[in-house]
C-alpha cells in the first residue's frame, strides 16, 4: 500500500512539474507584452486597438499598449483605428524585455503621398497609396479629388466627370471640383 501511496506521490509530483516546466522555447509561461503605436511622423498614436492574437488592448495618449499574460508563441497581430491604416503582422511572443512597435500611415499622410506620386508622375504608386488611404475608413473631399485626377491621369476622363458630377450632387462646392470639373468638360467638347 505504502508503494502505491509512493508511486502514485511520484506520479503526481512528475505531472506538477512537466505543467510547470510547459514553457514551449522560451522559458516563460505567459508574458507580459508592452508596445507602442506611432503615425508616420513618429508621433504617438492614441487609441489605436491592437490584437496579438485572441489578446487586445488599446493604446494611450503616448501611443502605448500592454498586454498582459500571452503565453509564449507565434501569433497573428492585427491593429486598428478609423482613420488609420490598418496592421496585420505575425510574431512571436517569449522575450518579456521585448517591445512592439507598430508604425502605420493616417488617411492624410496617406493622401500626402498620392500628392507626392503625382507629382512625380507615378500614376500606380498613386493609385496604390489612393486605394490603402480609402481603407482607413474615411472618404473626404481631398480623397475623392485625387481619385478624379487618377483617372484622368490614366485617360478615363469621362469616369474623372463622372466622379466629380457625383460630389457635386451631393453638396459639395470646393472651388478646385468645380473648376476641374468645368475643364474636364471643356476637353470632352474639344473632343
Amino acid at each position: 500500500m505504502i508503494n502505491k501511496i509512493n508511486k502514485l506521490v511520484r506520479i503526481l509530483f512528475l505531472l506538477v512539474f512537466i505543467n510547470s516546466c510547459k514553457t514551449a522555447e522560451f522559458g516563460f509561461q505567459s508574458i507580459d507584452t508592452n508596445g507602442m503605436v506611432y503615425d508616420f511622423e513618429n508621433r504617438p498614436l492614441a487609441g489605436y486597438e491592437v490584437r496579438i492574437g485572441k489578446y487586445h488592448a488599446v493604446s494611450d495618449i503616448t501611443g502605448r499598449f500592454l498586454i498582459t499574460k500571452i503565453p509564449s508563441g507565434k501569433y497573428e497581430i492585427y491593429g486598428t483605428k478609423l482613420g488609420y491604416e490598418s496592421y496585420t503582422g505575425t510574431m512571436t511572443v517569449g522575450d518579456i524585455k521585448q517591445i512592439v512597435y507598430i508604425r502605420v500611415p493616417s488617411e492624410k499622410q496617406l493622401l500626402d503621398l498620392v500628392d507626392t506620386a503625382l507629382t512625380d508622375n507615378k500614376i500606380e504608386e498613386a493609385e496604390t497609396f489612393l486605394r490603402r488611404a480609402k481603407n482607413t475608413g474615411v472618404t473626404n473631399t481631398e480623397m475623392q479629388l485625387f481619385e478624379a485626377i487618377v483617372l484622368f491621369r490614366k485617360n478615363d476622363v469621362k469616369g474623372a466627370i463622372k466622379l466629380l458630377e457625383d460630389m457635386k450632387k451631393s453638396g459639395i462646392n470646393d472651388k478646385y471640383v468645380i473648376l476641374f470639373l468645368d475643364e474636364l468638360k471643356l476637353k470632352e467638347q474639344e473632343k
